[in-house]
């Protein structure tokens, strides 16, 4: 299981496939990784703020933070934020959907 807080390492290019590249250029194909990188940086601060979010019980924008880091980048975090928060508010179907989704991510 990935900490909660672990730090951003690698990506993989999008172009050639490298793996664990972590810098903002490919070393392979010099593909500019900068917008990728910005997303991934973008939905682990979202997940983040869903994470806040949930420590202030406040369940609405826990989800939708968890929901918007989803859409960016499927991160076990997001999902792990996004169940707690549907089983807190009750919505046990939503919170099987997104059970479903950390297991796949955690795989």
């Amino acid at each position: 299981m990935i900490p909660l807080d672990a730090p951003l390492k690698s990506i993989n290019c999008d172009v050639c496939g490298k793996k664990n590249i972590t810098e903002e250029i490919c070393p392979r194909c010099k593909n500019d990784l900068t917008i990728l990188w910005n997303i991934v940086r973008c939905s682990k601060h979202l997940s983040s703020l869903a994470r806040q979010a949930l420590v202030k019980m406040d369940t609405g924008a826990a989800l939708d933070y968890a929901s918007r880091s989803w859409g960016l980048k499927r991160n076990e975090l997001a999902a792990r934020c996004a169940f707690l928060s549907s089983c807190v508010s009750g919505d046990f179907r939503s919170a099987t959907t997104w059970f479903r989704r950390c297991k796949e991510i955690s795989l």
